[in-house]
Order: structure tokens, then sequence, then C-alpha cells
């Protein structure tokens, strides 16, 4: 038995000790394992079944010719001339991601994307992530609109049929990066068995979009070092990752490589080694340099890095070099690569071998990779956040598998082991997403850990829980809330105030909320609801203009819209109103007054398309029917505006301007119907 062996099967038992010490640990730290806190009864023997079955793997005795011919035969047909075989694989994988897809938000900020998404919002194109926006965008329309399942069904969509193509990509990327059977198989199952492919199981995120346009960047980026061909595929695919998600730039320290090794490969190829250290500590130097200058990534004048020097961090265990950060990295390691510590150990031992122009590309997207990890603005909560930070550990894995085969031969052991660790933690993961129960019950154990860290988050899982009946445990959310956030408790009642119409008691409340938060536009936006009540127009439109600096959605830019068109200012309305209807194309409200704003700012012809989409929306609309009728009476079109006139008389008794309309267009219906 090699050393090598030996020291893969020291990795593999610590990899499981490191998985009993999540299990010790409080279920809301350790964010990715922590999962294992809710497994169900039968979980628990499928992965207490992986266990012992890698144990014997590594341990016990193997019919070793045999699985050696199955390693080839599997090989040659996966890494063969024809395609097939890895659509098929693909096609596989792809109806299992069907088949198990979450209805939950067990990953990220599911929970707040689908309120947003469900209320016709987050529409405008944030430049971080416009591609992905518009892709949701789109399935949504053709979904039929923008709603709670519309939103739900479009990321699922793009998540699972991204994850058809990841797999595909995966395993192209294992034939590119290894030669023999044991290393291709190997290199494929630890991708496709490692814990990112948890994204493509329905997950409502961006992300999926980006793992798809930087798996298609990868595979050609390798071909180009390896073949010197699709070098502006490659470069394509870079560009789709970015518009994806902007991240992607990590990648571009590899970019520049391949532009380079494009324009002089010779050069390229005669350069030191030493020459790429330089160039990586540069890099790293540059990237720390760049996050110290800015002191509001941890807390006004703070230092992001260490909490062994005091300083006022907003939230100081999420300082990069603080000794929790540095153990959630740790845990987002193994959660997403759970073999980390087995392909580590392989990389590390055999013989040296020489730098090529594959090596050094997988090390310069590593180095991006590294960087962007350890230092990304501390707020966000860094390696915490799976699914952000996910992709920061694809290139490290590649790396790491590029280099394991190059040492020397991969055991039949490690292999079979190696895939078993990843489909361990995975799998588990998997089985606790699937029940719904289990994510509501993490999600809000997470929160309560968290505790104020983000008011949004809160406010996003009560609202889910409304609208996916937990009616009982919403009300619990909505206590713990006004709990935690006093400012939240006293603008709920201030909000009840106005609704009741104590205006007075409600505008005293208030006050003292804006003094505290001046710049809160949910604050902002509710005196001016004030204001309205009380007739004062002029002051609604100075308050809804300062409320949009900081919550620019459409109830806000319609309210604005709503006062411009009382006093008659119909341009200010209609660009108002115009900015409401690109956010929510598809309410009814906001396409209703931008119907009216037109009208009376004699813009008939716009008048009449949107009047047919409000319609089209619900064909018993009362402003529809009206504005409708005023434009067909004055086209001349006398039946067709009776017969909406007869309608509004039969079911409009209560709109507000029931009696004049009746009495200025009565002619239209002479029998006094």
């Amino acid at each position: 038995m090699t050393s090598r062996e030996n020291i893969s099967k020291a990795a593999l038992v610590a990899t499981l000790a490191f998985v009993v010490l999540a299990l010790a640990n409080e279920p809301g730290g350790m964010w990715g394992l922590g999962h294992l806190h809710y497994l169900g009864e039968y979980s628990w023997y499928y992965l207490g079944a992986l266990v012992l079955l890698s144990l014997y793997l590594a341990f016990g005795p193997l019919p070793s010719a045999a699985l050696e011919r199955a390693a080839d035969i599997k090989a040659r047909l996966l890494w063969g001339k024809s395609p097939l075989p890895r659509v098929l694989c693909a096609a596989v994988l792809t109806a299992i991601f069907y088949f198990f897809r979450v209805g939950t938000a067990f990953l990220g900020d599911g929970y707040y994307l689908l309120n947003v998404f469900g209320r016709n919002e987050g529409y405008a194109i944030i430049w971080e992530k416009p591609l992905a926006i518009w892709t949701i965008k789109l399935l949504q329309g053709l979904y039929g609109g923008y709603t709670y399942w519309t939103s739900l069904w479009a990321f699922q969509t793009v998540s699972i049929a991204a994850g058809f193509f990841v797999v595909y990509n995966f395993i192209v990327i294992s034939g590119l990066i290894s030669n023999s059977a044991k290393g291709r198989l190997l290199s494929a199952g630890t991708m496709i068995g490692s814990g990112w492919i948890l994204l493509y199981f329905g997950h409502i995120e961006y992300y999926p979009l980006l793992w798809l346009a930087g798996s298609f960047f990868v595979r050609y980026a390798l071909a180009f070092t390896i073949s010197g061909k699709s070098f502006w595929a490659a470069i394509l695919w870079f560009v789709i990752a970015v518009g994806a998600h902007i991240q992607a730039v990590y990648f571009l320290p590899g970019v520049l490589y391949l532009i380079a090794l494009k324009i002089a490969p010779h050069a390229m190829k005669r350069t030191p080694d030493r020459a790429a250290i330089v160039f990586v500590t540069l890099t790293i130097a540059a990237v720390l340099a760049a996050v110290a200058a800015m002191p509001a990534h941890a807390g006004q004048g703070a230092n992001p890095f260490m909490t062994l020097l005091p300083f006022n961090a907003e939230f100081p265990n999420y300082a990069v070099l603080s000794l929790s950060n540095l153990l959630e990295i740790s845990n987002l390691i193994f959660l997403c690569i759970p073999s980390f510590l087995l392909l580590l150990a392989m990389a590390l031992t055999g013989e040296r071998t020489s730098a090529d122009n594959t090596s050094r590309l997988l090390a310069l997207f590593a180095v991006g990779s590294l960087a962007f990890l350890c230092t990304i603005d501390p707020k966000l909560g860094l390696a915490r956040d799976f699914d952000l930070m996910s992709l920061t550990l694809f290139p490290p894995l590649l790396l790491l598998l590029y280099r394991v085969e190059r040492k020397s031969a991969v055991p039949l052991r490690v292999w079979l082991y190696g895939t078993i660790l990843s489909l361990m933690l995975t799998g588990s993961y998997l089985a606790a997403i699937c029940s719904n129960q289990s994510s509501i019950v993490r999600a809000h154990d997470l929160l309560q850990y968290y505790e104020t860290k983000s008011k949004r988050a809160w406010q996003s899982f009560e609202k889910f829980l409304e609208a996916d009946g937990h009616t009982e445990l919403a009300e619990v959310v909505q206590i713990e809330i006004n709990a935690l956030f006093p400012e939240e408790a006293k603008y709920q009642t201030v909000m009840s105030l106005v609704a009741n119409n104590k205006l007075a008691e409600a505008e005293l409340l208030l006050k003292g909320l804006i003094q505290a938060q001046p710049d809160n536009g949910e604050f902002l936006a509710a005196l001016a609801d004030i204001r309205a009540a009380q007739g004062d127009f002029k002051q609604v439109r100075v308050l809804m203009g300062k409320a949009i600096r900081t919550h620019p959605n459409h109830h806000n830019y319609m309210k604005l819209g709503q006062a411009c068109l009382i006093e008659r200012d119909f341009a200010a309305a209609i660009d108002a109103l115009d900015r409401a209807y690109k956010l929510a194309p598809s309410s009814e409200e906001v396409v209703t007054e931008l119907t009216k704003a037109c009208f009376f700012a004699g813009r008939l012809q716009r008048a009449r398309e949107l009047t047919a989409k409000v319609l089209a929306i619900n064909p018993n609309s009362a402003d529809g029917n009206i504005i409708s009728m005023m434009l067909l009476a004055q086209d001349g079109r006398k039946e067709e505006a009776a017969r909406h006139y007869r309608w509004f008389l039969q079911n409009a008794q209560d709109h507000p301007d029931y009696e004049a309309i009746k009495e200025s267009y009565k002619d239209l219906a002479p029998t006094g119907r």
C-alpha cells in the first residue's frame, strides 16, 4: 500500500470528524453543514450507509480487476467521440433535478426574491446581474404575468435547465483536465457530486445562470490551452458570465492570460514560474489593499480584516481574518467540496511536475476566485452565503483535480470513496431541502441565530409564510419582528392609525420614526399618505420624491404619479407612472393610473392601448370600462360606448364618481337603464 493511499485514508477520516464537529455545533452556526440538524430518520439511515460504505471502500477488500474493467468501460463511453452518452447522463440528472425540485427557499435570499418578483418589482436592470434578471422577467412573461407562482416557476426553470448544461460541461471538463479512466471518473464524480449541484434542484436565485455561462467559459478556456482552439468561444462565454452576474470578473486574471497566450504563445511558454508567483502575489496584495482602503466595508472607520485589534466593525464576526469567518470559509469548503482534504492530500503527494499552460491558467483562475472569497465586503456575510460564494471554489477544485493526476495515477480506492464522500454530504443536504417543513424550520432558526442582521430577510420570510398558508407561524414571526425591530412595530401602528383615519396620532408617532431615520423611504411614504388624506398634494410630491431615493418601487412611483395627476401636472404624472409601469407592467392599478394620465393629457392613442390592457387584465375594471366608454364616445362609436355605460350602471354603484358619470353620459342610455 502506497503512502499516497494512506494519506488519502487519513483525509477521509478527518473529513468525517469535521462532519461530527458540525453536528456538535449549534444549528445556526456552520451555515452549510448545519443542515444535518434537520435530517429526518430515514435520511440518517442513508447518511450512515454511505459513511460505512466509504470506510469499507477505504479499508476493506476490493475485487480490483473487475472494478478496473468497469472504470475503463464507463470512461470509454462518457469520453468517446459520440456526445450521446454525455447527453444521456446530463438528461438523467436533469430529470432528478426536476422530480426532486424544491418548493421552499432553503438557500440564500429565495424568500425575498419570491416576495419581490411576485409583487411585480425588481425589474429595474441591476448592474450586478442584468442578464439573470432579464431572463427571469422573460420567463415570467411567458408564464402569464408577474405573480408569486410565475416567479417560482421561472426560477425553477432556469435552475433545472442550467443544470443540464452544467453537468454536460462538467463531464467535458473532466476529460480535459484528466487523462486516465479513474482520473476522469474521480473528476466527474467530484464535480457532479459536490455541493454546488444543489443549485439545480429549482433553486430560487440568480446564480444557476452564472454557473451555466461560467462552465462553458472554463470548458472553452481549457480547450484553448490544450489545442489552441475555441479562444473566441471562451471570450464570448466570459462576457455572458459577467452579464449574468458581475462576480464572474474574478476569472479576469485567467482571461488576461488567455489573451497573452493568444497574442504571444511562445513567449508565454517560456515564462518562468517565479514570474507567475510574483504576479499572483501582486494580485492578492492589490485586492487586499483595495478592500483596506474602503472602511465602509466593515462599518464606518473600521478595519475589515482582523478582530484581534480593537475597532468598531458593524458586524465584527464577518471581518476577513476573524476566527469566526475562517471557520465559515472552511465550512463552505466542506459543503461545496466534501472530498477537499482527500484531493489536497493527493495533490501534495507523488512526483513533482513542471507547470504548463493549463496549470497556469487554473492557478490564475484560483487566485482571482479566492481573492474574491477572502476579501468581498464583510457585510455580505462572506462564506455564510453558500450560493453567492460557491463558484469561488470551482477553480481551486479544478486545479486540485488537475494536479492529482499529474502527480501519479489515481488509486482505485480513492476514486471510489472520493466519489461516495461527495455524494454523502450533498445527498443529505438534498434530503433536508426536499422537506418543506424542515426548510421552513431551518430558515426560522437561522433568522433567530442572526437576530437583527437583516430586517428584510425577516419580513420576506413572514410574507412567504402568509402566502404559503402558515398563518400561525407568520403571526409568531411578526411578533419576533416587532420585538427585534421596535421601529417596525411603531410603523405598523402608524399604518393602522392611517387606515382608521386617526391622522394626528399617526403623524405624531411617525415624526419620531422619521427623526431617528430621516432617509427611510417607508416612513416618508407613510407621511405622504397622511398628507394625501389632508389634501396637501404639493407636500405629497416632495415626500414621495425623497421616498423614491431609497425605495424606488412601483408603489411609490405610482403614489407620486397620482399626486401629480390630481394637481393636473400631466407630464410629471406620466413620467412617474411610466417608471411604475416599467417595474410592474402587469399591475392593474399602475396601468389604470397611467391610462388616466394619458387620457387627461390628450394622448388618446396610448390611452386606447392601455385601456385595452387594463380590460385584458381585469374585464370588470370600473375605471377601465369608464375610460373605454369615454374614448368610444369621442370616436362616435355610440353603441360600443353604451355597452360599457350599461355595465358601469349595473356594476359600479360604489365608484366615487358614479353619479357624475351617470349624469354626464345619460344620453348613451335613453331608457335610463
